[in-house]
């Protein structure tokens, strides 16, 4: 009978969501520049839920820790804080629901933060990544509040920042003793649960070789044909990564763990010998290797390289994305009461790996909180042209997460 309430509750939502999500859409709340209003917003729809709300800026501090990520420009905490709204409960037991606030540019999209809706979709920057999941959060929430039920776990929902850049804002919360039971980080998994994700590293190799006018040739080294050794290298150690990396959670995929190149240039004329080249590029890879581990098997690979320049004259360095991997036990409470909730909603629950990487590791490697990635909508859609969400899906959730709540 509950259940049946429950499900026509959120039926009846639809319109409401989709106007929550069209109001949030409309927050051109870029990653780390612009989050400031949308917070303010999000503060006061939560106050109005009967939630203790309040806001805490970053510590400029947060520069210092090791999982910090640096952007491409300095960031400045002094105005876009980190949302919390908590909801006490009878019980011990408690979560946290995370979700970000920030998008990614949409430079070649000019409306991007003026929603639409066809059929059951919205569309607009954020709807899948993450806005709609703030949606899917609020909602199930309101459930608790018109319904009259109660909450079996102290809840805190955090809005937090900077998740496009690294996580700044998830590792804020962490170190300043925001702590739980367990974690729901709130992303696009198509209503899977996903208690691990890959990781992610950018590296940057560099090397120098000897310019000299092309009528030397011999005498000179050219850096760019060195990286393209480089290169080769990296796709053996590509094949090797794939060897080592067979986890349950991941099969799914084609191919989970890879080595990208994605940026090169080098060189200063058409007609000099080469004398520099830069390459940056990305290592995916899962849970059975840390992030310190890959840095260390990538730094081998040049200071063993069988050619000796490049051994002397090249460096590798990690100055921009350092995303560690995850994984929480699929026995674990989060992960099967997630999952009773999930069945409880009229779903098949499915526990997979989620292929990129998120907020989620943070909670876990650095908080040390029992962790799964979970919500509406696919991935795919992400930071995409036409980024769009199923309201309906959004909903769903909401249900979900209402019944892991209450049960």
């Amino acid at each position: 009978m509950q259940n049946n309430l429950i499900q026509k509750f959120f039926e009846s939502k639809k319109t409401e969501a989709t106007e929550l999500l069209s109001d949030l859409i409309r927050f051109p709340s870029l990653s780390g520049t612009g989050e400031a209003e949308i917070q303010d917003f999000l503060a006061d729809k939560f106050t109005a839920l009967g939630l203790s709300v309040k806001k805490e800026l970053l510590p400029e501090t947060i520069k210092e820790h090791p999982a910090y990520s640096a952007a491409a420009q300095e960031l400045d905490y002094r105005s876009r804080p980190n949302l919390y709204a908590s909801l006490p409960s009878e019980n011990k037991e408690s979560v946290i629901l995370c979700a970000h606030s920030d998008v990614v540019p949409a430079a070649d999209w000019p409306d991007a933060f003026q929603p639409k809706v066809e059929g059951d979709r919205v569309i607009g920057r954020g709807a899948a990544d993450d806005k709609g999941h703030l949606v899917t959060i609020y909602f199930a929430l309101l459930a608790l509040k018109e319904l009259k039920l109660k909450s079996k776990k102290n809840v805190e929902v955090q809005a937090v920042i900077e998740e496009e850049v690294g996580g700044n804002g998830a590792l804020a919360a962490i170190i300043s003793g925001h702590k739980a039971d367990g974690v729901i980080v709130l992303e696009s998994t198509d209503l899977t649960i996903c208690p691990a994700n890959r990781g992610a590293v950018w590296y940057r190799i560099e090397v120098t070789g000897k310019p000299v006018h092309m009528g030397r040739i011999r005498e000179g080294v050219n850096a760019i044909e060195k990286m393209a050794e480089i290169i080769k290298e990296l796709r053996r150690y590509e094949e090797k990564l794939i060897a080592e990396s067979d986890h349950p959670l991941f099969r799914e995929y084609q191919q989970p763990v890879q080595v990208n190149v994605g940026i090169i240039k080098g060189g200063d004329w058409p007609s000099t010998v080469a004398g520099w080249a830069e390459m940056e590029g990305g290592v995916g890879f899962l849970p059975n290797k840390r992030l310190e581990q890959v840095q260390e098997e990538l730094r081998a690979l040049l200071a063993n390289f069988p050619d000796t320049w490049i051994k002397e004259h090249s460096r590798i360095s990690f100055p921009k994305l350092r995303n560690d991997a995850y994984e929480t036990p699929v026995n674990d409470p989060i992960v099967t009461d997630l999952a009773k909730a999930v069945g409880l909603s009229g779903l098949t629950p499915k526990v997979t790996g989620f292929i990129v990487s998120c907020d989620a590791r943070l909670y876990n490697r650095v908080g040390k909180m029992p962790t799964v990635v979970f919500g509406a909508g696919s991935i795919r859609d992400a930071h995409s042209r036409g980024e769009s969400i199923s309201i309906t899906e959004v909903l769903k959730a909401s249900e979900v997460l209402t019944n892991y709540l209450i049960t």
